[in-house]
């Protein structure tokens, strides 16, 4: 077996994905290089050639290592041309995944569909089951609309005659503000913060990545972060001001972005995990959406 190695910086390694019949944007450099630090380390494992796992590393020196594949709401593991390798040549793949170090995170594209790989993942690893939420943008906008709750559409409706809008946006600005309503966000659900503002900037600087904002006479005042792979756009991240919630803004918004995909030949919204919370699912099933089991495998 022949094993190479290949940093996040190497152009290799987005060729290398974007040749693909299909990818999501998590298979890509742009989604590690942000989490690359002085502890954190990102690189593809290509195996003979046409079997890869992108992988994030990190270090706690001096006594173990931590490797996720697919971090944080992403989606990663053993992909390429795995339906050509016999069993025993994945077996070993998977087999040096879990020795690679004392904690190790697996996620799974909702689509990953190799059964055996599958089964050496619970070979080797604990297996969680979780959820997302999908919708079919390959529907005319009429047809998806009327998916909508009732409710769901009269809250767009009254945010439109509130005279909201929503548009991409790129500028330092307008990922400052967005930051901020994250840490506004933080407040409210009393948690620590996870990504600091350069993240946001280095991941947003991927052409593929897009912010997605909501302006009020002027002012932004809710906000998503939309990645999106060859045929899926995910909804990956999200954050708003609270004292603007009495306006809908969020209900506008992913309407708005269903759109603005379209428009650009992407055939799926993936709106991710809701963690468990009642009143995120609740909110994501107001759109109509189908709900996608995935899979989470861990050593730990």
């Amino acid at each position: 077996m022949n094993i190479e190695k290949y940093p996040a910086t190497s152009l290799f390694w987005e060729n290398y994905i974007k040749s693909l019949e299909n990818w999501s944007f998590f298979y890509l450099p742009d989604w590690y290089i942000p989490h690359v630090n002085a502890i954190k380390e990102a690189y593809l494992e290509v195996f003979d050639g046409d079997v890869f796992l992108p992988v994030l590393e990190r270090r706690f020196p001096p006594f173990f290592r931590q490797v996720e594949t697919g971090p944080f709401g992403g989606y990663g593991g053993i992909l390429g041309n795995t339906a050509q390798k016999d069993t025993e040549y994945l077996e070993h793949i998977v087999k040096r995944l879990h020795d690679k170090a004392r904690y190790v995170y697996i996620t799974l594209h909702p689509e990953y569909k190799d059964k055996r790989l599958l089964k050496l993942y619970e070979k080797y690893f604990k297996k969680t089951e979780l959820s997302t939420h999908i919708i079919d943008l390959s529907r005319t906008e009429e047809e998806i609309f009327n998916s909508f709750i009732d409710a769901k559409k009269r809250n767009i409706k009254r945010a439109i005659k509130e005279k909201l809008h929503v548009k991409e946006v790129s500028s330092e600005y307008a990922i400052k503000k967005y930051y901020f309503m994250y840490l506004d966000s933080l407040r409210r659900w009393n948690a620590k913060k996870v990504f600091n503002m350069d993240f946001f900037k280095k991941l947003l600087s991927s052409d593929l990545a897009s912010l997605y904002m909501v302006q009020f006479h002027g002012d932004y005042v809710a906000g998503a972060v939309v990645l999106k792979g060859k045929n899926e756009a995910v909804y990956w991240h999200g954050a708003a001001f609270q004292r603007y919630f009495q306006l809908r803004p969020n209900d506008l918004l992913h309407w708005e972005i269903m759109k603005s995909l379209k428009s650009q030949d992407i055939l799926i919204y993936n709106m991710g995990s809701s963690n468990n919370l009642e009143g995120v699912e609740r909110f994501k099933k107001g759109y109509g959406t189908v709900e996608r089991t995935y899979l989470f495998f861990e050593k730990a």
